[in-house]
């Protein structure tokens, strides 16, 4: 069994950390595992960085940041809350006035992302410390 140690060091300061065996299942297909992550985490950076960094970057006024946001108590300009994770996040890309940060104003509009993008943008965020 061939173990795969792999550390990727993203220039927005993500940070991801994997190990994993080269081997097969026992259906004798191949595991993607951590390697297919850290795609979705390289393709999530990469839409961030065409699509989203203008306004959702470190001290932006524009827009929250995301890092650290992973996991996170968001409160809205309603007055309710929730958890940031996937829900949350796949919801405020999808329809991003229902659920507005407080102190940002709803200047976001909805983006054509497919399900896939929406999950590598979703990888990239809980890579972000």
């Amino acid at each position: 069994m061939k173990l795969l140690f792999v550390v990727l060091l993203c220039s927005s300061g993500c940070y991801v950390e994997k190990t994993t065996a080269d081997a097969t299942s026992a259906s004798g297909a191949e595991s993607s595992g951590p390697t297919f992550e850290m795609d979705r985490v390289a393709a999530g950076q990469k839409i961030w960085s065409t699509q989203c960094s203008s306004c959702h970057s470190d001290g932006g006024s524009m827009a929250p940041s995301w890092r650290g946001m992973w996991g996170s108590t968001r409160e809205f300009t309603d007055g309710s809350s929730t958890r940031a994770d996937e829900a949350y996040i796949r919801q405020s890309i999808k329809n991003p006035t229902s659920q507005v940060v407080k102190g940002y104003a709803p200047t976001m509009s909805s983006k054509n992302l497919s399900d896939s993008e929406i999950d590598s943008v979703i990888a990239f965020i809980k890579s972000l410390r």
